[in-house]
């Protein structure tokens, strides 16, 4: 049983609730300072994180998962932060698993649900004999060591997802990592997770007995289990349809080789009317200014940081009426000046500075613009 992947869904769409970041920045040992650095590290601030309507990405959110662990003193910090994410803290999707009838039920589910519940890597469910293994694999695209903060959160996170479905009567025979550790850090997560763990092992997965697969789950709720699935669907079909539409003018707005093109343009290279393309745009509450502000908002980035082109050449390039507007716009999306992200991101580039997962997002929209 594998998980079923969002269609052509890369780390940097925005794509994901950002509630678990939430959850996270509500912990006490975060002062204010430390969650401002984090979060914009992200490209993120409380406001957004705190708006129903945010969506942010998969690199986004482990670029804030590894940022807040690094501002701490806890080699575990990313495992605690696993343990507080609880199957309530996903909303309708959550309450779909807690009213399965089993936890094979739950757990095809959870693979159905991924994106509803902030997963972008696969699930699989390897069954052997008495032995069940749910592996949660990890992203290639994500590298180093905010790969593994993000695995270790996100396996520690379906450990509470299925202790919490299962109740009191579901244990844990073990785990294992991909990242490298030692016995003595094999010893703290044992204890922590309560079960044996081992690292640098093929998969990161939870073994436990296939009895559990198949009891009766104790919440159970015929009526409310469809009903809250039936709305999980729904929900994925919307973001379906917005995605769908909102990718395919993002990547020809990304390939644009000069100016970014008009609307009428984009339109007519989907073979749409103009008319059809507002109407599916505004159909999934989104517009044509809307996605042409978020590619603005990437493209800017990639030349005040990769090229030495001016002030006056980006705003020309990103189809600014004049530099000021663009230097106006700039400020609004980061808070400080075009000029100021420049010195401050270009010096900051080195080896294990915060800033350094730009280069990661660089390389991705540099990727983006030569598969468009």
């Amino acid at each position: 049983m594998a998980s079923q992947q969002f269609p052509a869904v890369s780390v940097d769409d925005s794509i994901y609730s950002p509630t678990e970041l939430h959850a996270v920045a509500g912990r006490k040992e975060f002062t204010p300072v430390v969650l401002s650095a984090c979060l914009a590290n992200a490209c993120l601030d409380m406001t957004s994180l705190g708006c129903s309507k945010t969506r942010i990405s998969w690199r986004q959110r482990s670029d804030f998962l590894y940022a807040v662990c690094q501002s701490q003193d806890d080699p575990y910090l990313a495992v605690r932060l696993g343990q507080d994410l609880h199957v309530t803290a996903y909303g309708m999707a959550g309450f779909t698993l807690l009213s399965s009838p089993t936890l094979a039920h739950a757990i095809e589910t959870a693979c159905e649900l991924g994106v509803l519940l902030n997963t972008y890597q696969a699930l699989f469910l390897d069954i052997q004999d008495a032995r069940a293994e749910l592996r949660i694999n990890e992203n290639s695209a994500i590298m180093g060591d905010a790969k593994h903060c993000s695995s270790f959160v996100d396996v520690s996170k379906f450990v509470t997802l299925l202790r919490d479905i299962s109740h009191r009567d579901f244990s844990i025979d073990s785990l294992t990592f991909s990242a490298a550790g030692t016995h003595e850090d094999e010893a703290c997560l044992s204890d922590l997770f309560g079960c044996v763990v081992l690292m640098g092992q093929e998969h990161n997965a939870i073994a436990f007995a296939a009895e559990h697969l198949h009891r009766a789950l104790p919440q159970h709720h015929a009526i409310t289990h469809h009903s809250c699935k039936q709305a999980c669907i729904e929900q994925l079909q919307r973001l379906h349809s917005r995605y769908d539409i909102c990718y395919r003018v993002k990547k020809i707005l990304l390939a644009a080789p000069a100016a970014l093109p008009a609307q009428g343009e984009v339109a007519r290279l989907l073979n749409l009317s103009s008319r059809t393309l507002r109407r599916r745009l505004e159909s999934e509450n989104s517009s044509y200014n809307q996605v042409v502000e978020e590619v603005r908002t990437q493209l800017a980035v990639r030349f005040l940081l990769e090229s030495s082109l001016s002030t006056e050449a980006i705003s020309e390039r990103l189809s600014y009426s004049d530099a000021a507007n663009f230097r106006h716009a700039f400020r609004r999306w980061t808070g400080i000046t075009p000029r100021a992200f420049r010195d401050e991101h270009r010096v900051a580039r080195k080896p294990g500075v915060m800033c350094q997962p730009y280069d990661a997002q660089l390389h991705r929209l540099h990727q983006d613009l030569l598969s468009a």
